[in-house]
């Protein structure tokens, strides 16, 4: 300060609380899988987190000493799981969200703390496999429910590529489907089984239906087993040929 006579001088110094942010990684379910994260105006700008017990990675990234402004942080897509849940705790409620865009837009103000959670399922998948007594050409037509696509599909059980004995559904979130195969003439449905890790689909042989309960990462089964029908035919021969009825049973 360079005082002058007769000056009177006066300096404010200012001083701005600063803040944090927390990233949350919470993985349904809980894995090693790494998720990536780009920080616009933090620092360092890209950082992952995975959500195990091992500590070489946190799921948890603090930023500490944020001084107060706009913050934009989006979560890089990592296939096979859906980014289901975001959510931000900020005192004044000045965070946006956006699932379909993955980011939170973060409005840190003078000595806030804000935490963001981003939660991530794993999808699984369901595996359809037409088993025909004998291996034949016939096709079997199915239909689902809870939104499988295709939504209507055909199976054969032959050496014929051009139609698969297998139908993939790949990369499908939790949620209850039902498979239904449709009837056939001259076949008999006799089998349905389905592999399921925790034993939660159930199926039923009289309607034909596959109700299959997907958690967060299964691989699921189903096999529709279906029998070629036959005839029997039976002949009289009477020496010599007469109007003689003969009876049988069966």
């Amino acid at each position: 300060i360079d005082l002058d006579p007769g000056e009177n001088i006066i300096c404010t110094f200012t001083n701005t609380q600063t803040g944090t942010i927390t990233i949350i990684k919470d993985t349904n379910p809980n894995n090693a899988q790494n998720f990536g994260f780009t920080a616009t105006g933090l620092v360092p700008p890209n950082f992952s987190l995975d959500d195990d017990s091992d500590p070489a990675l946190s799921n948890t990234r603090v930023n500490s000493n944020v001084l107060p402004g706009s913050y934009l942080i989006t979560e890089n897509i990592v296939s096979g799981y859906r980014l289901t849940g975001l959510a931000c705790v900020d005192p004044d409620n000045g965070t946006t969200v956006n699932l379909a865009t993955r980011a939170a837009t973060i409005d840190v103000d003078a000595g806030e703390s804000i935490t963001c959670t981003y939660s991530n399922t794993q999808t699984g998948s369901i595996t359809i496999i037409e088993d025909t007594n004998p291996n034949g050409p016939q096709n079997f037509t199915y239909s689902t429910t809870g939104g499988l696509t295709p939504a209507n599909f055909s199976l054969d059980d032959d050496a014929d590529a051009t139609i698969s004995n297998t139908q993939v559904f790949s990369n499908v979130s939790p949620s209850t489907y039902t498979i239904t195969e449709n009837t056939v003439a001259g076949f008999t449905f006799t089998n349905l089984t389905c592999s399921d890790p925790d034993n939660g689909t159930t199926v039923n042989l009289a309607t034909r239906v596959a109700t299959i309960d997907l958690d967060a990462g299964e691989n699921i089964t189903c096999t529709f087993t279906d029998t070629q029908q036959g005839t029997i035919t039976v002949i009289e021969d009477a020496i010599p040929n007469n109007a003689q009825n003969f009876r049988f049973e069966s």
